[in-house]
């Protein structure tokens, strides 16, 4: 391939799919999609490594984690963490919920709380929920709630948008 990112991008996608078939393979993928990387501009730079991040959490969190701080670019590093956040919850919901709140953006905040809610389920997802609502957008804590407590989602969704066709 003629344009490194595009090589990246590739390698990314297909480790993603060869992640659940085999790992090992996939790792190496995710390594070479780390190295082609490195040769494209800063910002196709951080697509690749979101890419690369996203199935890395997969695979090895830990990893994951450290290729995350790397990203140069704050939106792409936030979306990386997301992904390693949610990774890190089903088997470490203390260190899942550190990362979600290191993000300094309030609504990327609330957003890794939310999909870390959203990954342990009840009754954990209750006390990251609150603060979720708190931080900003609440739509990505109401799909986390309408998950966990369907009824109280729809309460709150009927609150605020009320049917007017009356």
């Amino acid at each position: 391939m003629t344009y490194p990112e595009f090589r990246g991008q590739a390698l990314a996608e297909v480790a993603g799919v060869l992640a659940a078939s085999d790992p090992q393979r996939a790792l190496r993928m995710v390594s070479e999609a780390e190295q082609a990387a490195t040769n494209g501009s800063l910002f196709s730079r951080a697509l690749v490594l979101v890419s690369v991040v996203k199935v890395a959490a997969g695979l090895d969190p830990e990893a994951a984690d450290q290729m995350a701080q790397q990203i140069d670019d704050q939106t792409a590093q936030e979306e990386a963490l997301i992904a390693v956040a949610r990774a890190f919850a089903g088997s470490n919901l203390v260190r899942a919920e550190q990362i979600a709140r290191s993000i300094t953006r309030p609504d990327g905040r609330a957003q890794a709380l939310s999909e870390v809610a959203d990954e342990v389920g009840l009754p954990a997802a209750n006390h990251l929920l609150a603060p979720a609502f708190a931080l900003g957008s609440w739509l990505p804590p109401l799909w986390a709630m309408a998950k966990h407590h369907p009824q109280e989602a729809d309460r709150i969704a009927r609150t605020l948008y009320p049917d007017d066709r009356r």
